[in-house]
């Protein structure tokens, strides 16, 4: 089974309450609304896994959920007050009734979505809220490891005890989704090898998300492979560290493609990190 950690971020202005706020966005949609005004009980954004692209123009802004699944829904934001945004999942069925809810105000809550459920919303509505720094919601399968919502995230894929080699591969999220692939690598390899995972909205930072892991391997001889531009570029200074980088140009195939809208297709990049496992594989042959 593949894990797909579906991430979704808060980039629907028509779907914002405006009046009286305060809004700001970055290049990485991070945002800070701030509104001290707001009457409790209104909406301040919503979300749908339906769009109507002949009205609206714009495609669903929710990941497809499947009947009967139980999820894990993660919200990374800072709120002031504390606890006063209250969260809603909102489920309908084919004639578009609404058949059930969650509603919460942790920042983390399960679920699973209804056997008739055709469509889902996520919303917030403020509770007495004043100001919300805002990454993204992140939607999986129940049950993955807490350590693998992290800005990085290592996913050990071969184990050889008797090496001082260690292989680490570092991917960046597409924007929409973090898929982490399973591997079953049944040939030697003279080296340990893992897949770094590296936030979209962190992934420039990646030097510092590493130094703890590059510290915990002090003693090993680490290798670090880079999958992209952007990750070649948060290594730049990796000559202070104990270790080797393979920069993108080096290690990544002409025909890589970082898909960054998508939130899951058929042709999503698990080749490319097949591609990849071999190539970090081919350096240590050598």
């Amino acid at each position: 089974m593949k894990n797909v950690i579906n991430q979704v971020y808060w980039d629907r202005m028509s779907e914002t309450y405006l009046y009286g706020t305060a809004f700001k966005k970055n290049a990485k949609n991070e945002v800070t609304f701030k509104n001290k005004l707001m009457p409790s009980g209104k909406t301040l954004i919503s979300w749908s896994s339906i769009a109507n692209y002949q009205v609206a123009k714009e495609v669903p802004s929710l990941p497809l959920l499947l009947n009967g699944q139980e999820y894990l829904l993660k919200i990374s934001a800072k709120i002031k007050p504390e606890n006063s945004a209250i969260f809603g999942i909102h489920f309908f069925d084919i004639q578009g009734n609404e058949i059930d809810k969650v509603i919460f105000t942790d920042l983390e809550q399960k679920f699973k979505y209804p056997p008739r459920a055709v469509k889902y919303t996520i919303e917030i509505i403020s509770g007495g809220v004043e100001e919300i720094n805002f990454k993204k919601i992140q939607i999986s399968p129940l049950d993955l490891e807490e350590e693998v919502f992290n800005d990085f995230y290592p996913h050990p894929i071969y184990l050889n005890k008797n090496s001082q080699k260690e292989g680490l591969i570092l991917l960046d999220d597409s924007k929409r989704a973090r898929i982490i692939a399973p591997f079953k690598i049944k040939s030697y390899v003279g080296a340990n090898l893992t897949i770094g995972y590296l936030s979209w909205q962190n992934k420039q930072h990646g030097l510092e998300l590493l130094k703890d892991y590059i510290n915990e391997h002090k003693d090993k001889e680490l290798v670090i492979f880079s999958s992209s531009a952007d990750i070649d570029e948060s290594l730049a200074n990796s000559n202070t560290l104990n270790c080797t980088v393979v920069y993108s140009k080096a290690f990544v195939d002409e025909g890589y493609h970082n898909l960054q809208e998508t939130y899951l297709s058929k042709n999503y990049r698990e080749p490319d990190q097949v591609r990849m496992v071999k190539e970090a594989i081919n350096y240590f042959k050598e």
